[in-house]
């Protein structure tokens, strides 16, 4: 877990969970799955909806998924190991 993702070791983890930027993200590159959760700072704050993240590993899957607070899922990543 990183505040800011310049400062992550990407080459030895599977999963960098990062804010700094309170815009929720979901990408994987470089066999490493990037996750900014966003904000709970506000109902909106910079004009960003607030969201939170759940992060879910199994022995088989890694899955995260981005939710506004109505519940809506406005973002899903799913990778089998």
């Amino acid at each position: 877990l990183v505040h800011d993702i310049a400062y992550a070791d990407t080459d030895s983890a599977d999963i960098v969970c990062f804010g700094h930027t309170h815009n929720h993200e979901l990408r994987y590159a470089s066999n490493t799955l990037f996750m900014n959760p966003g904000h709970l700072k506000d109902a909106t704050h910079r004009q960003r909806p607030a969201t939170y993240g759940i992060l879910t590993l199994t022995d088989e899957t890694i899955r995260a998924e981005i939710f506004l607070l109505t519940g809506k899922c406005v973002d899903r990543f799913t990778h089998c190991r």
